[in-house]
């Protein structure tokens, strides 16, 4: 039992990393997939997981938006972005029955950052 929960932190481990890697490449259907197996291997069903990996993906996509439209100094996209990336991230959320509003504070945190 102990080795497999090991072997599975481990799995969840790198899929969160490609995840991340996938991200900085702009590797997008690629975040998607990685997302989607971490989802699945967190126990979630595959076609809620499927749903949330778009949704997580298009939150990417637009947190990348803002900070282009952050360093053009164009504050009302930046911020439209931010808020477009935590609708997603409420959506991803919502399909895995979670408290849809932790989206809102993971975006907060990406503007943060």
């Amino acid at each position: 039992m102990v080795k497999e929960l090991v072997e599975l932190s481990k799995k969840l481990g790198m899929l969160h990393r490609e995840v991340w890697q996938y991200h900085d490449l702009e590797a997008f259907e690629k975040l998607e997939t990685s997302a989607l197996e971490l989802l699945v291997n967190l126990g979630f069903e595959q076609q809620r997981a499927t749903g949330a990996a778009e949704h997580i993906k298009q939150a990417y996509i637009c947190a990348d938006t803002a900070a282009d439209a952050m360093k053009a100094e164009n504050t009302v996209l930046e911020q439209r972005m931010y808020e477009e990336a935590a609708d997603h991230l409420k959506r991803a959320r919502t399909l895995l029955h979670l408290e849809a509003e932790g989206g809102v504070y993971e975006a907060k945190w990406w503007h943060a950052f």
